[in-house]
């Protein structure tokens, strides 16, 4: 978040969206500049500019029932709020509001396929100061597998009121130093294998890091579908048969390495 600036009359925080990383086949650090958001308060409601308008993204004030525009990018999708409470963050109060994507929204939170009753919408916790747990910050498309924009879902955050980590054991959180040149560069590279992949059943991963090691994969939405522990052995199979064709990322580490990978069911 960067220096403040004034749109039709609201004063407006700047998001800048940034992706870092380092990719274990070139050996090298990248960073990508994925553009600016413009977000404001208006009492309890939570608005972002887009399209020359202003969108209200989370309301703390709503009642059940409530429903409202978020937007996308070539069409607007809609939420509606199921429910609301309070809960101990850090050691502090925060409210919380449930919202669903409306059924047939192009747009929205959670991660299902539009029109189809056997993925209904799922509910998305949204705290205040911290925002969805589980989801994407902003809006994404819905229903669309190989989808290869913004994604992930929250893992950490922090500001002079509260510091959360979601993550799964051993996944770390990244950081970026003061001067914005990207994560930590002192990474221990080891030798790791994923096969058949593309597969229609199951893959083999092999790996010659130090045990014990996680084993995460998350669908093209960022949501994670399966997690694992393993204390031994230096290859296992990890059965996808459960899960729907698609596009999805492993993620393997333990506390000195983290490797991702794409991964094809078909």
């Amino acid at each position: 978040m960067t220096n403040d600036t004034v749109i039709d009359g609201h004063t407006c925080s700047i998001l800048n969206k940034e992706e870092h990383g380092f990719n274990y086949y070139s050996q090298n650090l990248y960073h990508f500049d994925l553009g600016r958001e413009y977000v404001t308060q208006e009492k309890d409601a939570v608005l972002i500019y887009r399209k020359g308008l202003f969108y209200k993204l989370f309301d703390f004030d709503a009642e059940i029932g409530d429903s409202w525009t978020i937007p996308g990018n070539e069409e607007d999708g809609r939420v509606i709020m199921c429910g609301k409470g309070t809960e101990i963050v850090d050691g502090n109060e925060l409210r919380y509001i449930l919202i669903t994507d409306e059924i047939s929204s192009p747009y929205g939170y959670g991660n299902w396929s539009p029109d189809d009753p056997l993925f209904p919408p799922d509910t998305i916790k949204v705290l205040e100061r911290i925002g969805p747990i589980g989801a994407y910050l902003l809006p994404m498309p819905i229903g669309i597998l190989d989808y290869d924009g913004e994604r992930g879902v929250l893992r950490c955050y922090s500001d002079d009121i509260v510091e959360v980590n979601y993550s799964w054991p051993f996944v770390y959180c990244d950081y970026i130093d003061d001067n914005n040149i990207g994560f930590e560069e002192n990474v221990k590279v080891s030798n790791y294998g994923i096969y058949p992949n593309p597969t229609n059943k199951s893959v083999w991963i092999t790996t010659s890091d130090d045990f014990p090691i996680s084993i995460c994969i998350f669908d093209s939405m960022g949501r994670r579908v399966y997690s694992e522990v393993k204390t031994e052995s230096l290859s296992c199979e990890i059965d996808l048969g459960s899960l729907s064709p698609g596009i999805y990322w492993i993620t393997i580490c333990n506390d000195q390495n983290t490797h991702s990978n794409k991964i094809i069911k078909m």
